[in-house]
């Protein structure tokens, strides 16, 4: 690999300390990287992140909204429907409700079904391992290897605390794969490819955070406009319009509709109006303490004793 010298465009008395060290250690870098086979890094990181989170596996299961999910995911199988009420809460049961992350919870209860906790755990852990290896390769398209090492490295670092059984996980691989599919369309002066249109009607039926998937569009369609050559503006904003319709169209194809899509803001709302606020000191809430509905019954069903 061919190594060009680090030039800042200064006067070399003028170049401040951290440039000059940037530039001594930039060589190492590059040649560091050079050695790590690319295709090995892209293999690596799937297994590795897989093996290290089954390791690991009981700090998965620390939150208790596990429970609630398996046995949501049941009630489904059972009824071969979804709930259109709240089937299972001790203090808010039929109240009216709907099972947003519907097809992570049977996804759930099927691998708790048929290997226990270890199933789950193991459900988790791979979508995780595949969110990281989607993320390691794209990044290397863009960057040479040592950054991305340092990237994937930082980035399994901050989510770490969330790496739970829970939806958001099955979902993380399709957020990673939208986000970096539309990057690379704008960096590439093209709309996306609808291809990514089954992924967001999958994605809307795992996990609510769909809804950011449809609202990262209008940032980096802008980006994408502001970048083209001026003759190619209207015809690419055309595309990246009829892109931005059709997703919302493939995010409707769920069984409870457009309302999907509500219960996103519904739910900041809520979280909103439940969040604690100072009164002249005093810290007030907008209902009694500890008012989120209880899941015995659903941690109860969840027995592994027949």
């Amino acid at each position: 690999m061919e190594l060009r010298p680090c030039t800042t465009g200064l006067a070399p008395a003028r170049v401040r300390p951290e440039v000059s060290a940037i530039c001594q250690i930039r060589p190492f870098l590059v040649s560091a990287g050079s050695r790590i086979p690319r295709q090995a890094l892209r293999g690596s990181w799937p297994p590795g992140v897989f093996i290290l989170l089954m390791a690991v596996g009981d700090r998965l299961l620390s939150d208790p909204d596990t429970y609630s999910h398996i046995a949501l995911g049941r009630w489904i199988l059972e009824h071969h429907a979804v709930p259109t009420s709240d089937p299972l809460s001790q203090t808010m049961q039929g109240a009216p409700w709907i099972a947003f992350e519907w097809l992570s919870q049977i996804a759930y209860a099927i691998a708790f079904a048929s290997g226990g906790w270890a199933a789950v755990v193991g459900l988790a852990a791979a979508a995780a391992a595949a969110a990281f290896g989607q993320l390691t390769r794209f990044l290397l398209r863009e960057w040479e290897v040592v950054p991305t090492i340092i990237a994937v490295l930082v980035a399994l670092v901050l989510l770490s605390p969330h790496i739970l059984a829970r939806p958001h996980m099955l979902a993380l691989p399709l957020i990673v794969i939208w986000v970096a599919a539309l990057i690379r369309a704008a960096d590439t002066a093209r709309a996306p490819s609808w291809l990514l249109l089954p992924g967001m009607t999958f994605w809307a039926n795992l996990h609510g955070s769909f809804t950011f998937g449809l609202a990262i569009l209008a940032p980096i369609a802008c980006e994408a406009l502001w970048y083209s050559p001026r003759s190619e503006r209207p015809r690419m904003a055309r595309r990246w319009i009829a892109f931005a319709a059709l997703a919302l169209i493939a995010a409707c194809l769920n069984p409870y509709g457009p309302e999907m899509i509500l219960v996103t803001f519904r739910t900041v709302a809520l979280e909103k109006r439940s969040r604690p606020s100072s009164n002249g000191g005093r810290r007030i809430s907008a209902g009694p303490a500890h008012s989120k509905p209880s899941f015995l019954p659903a941690s109860a069903s969840l027995s592994i004793a027949e």
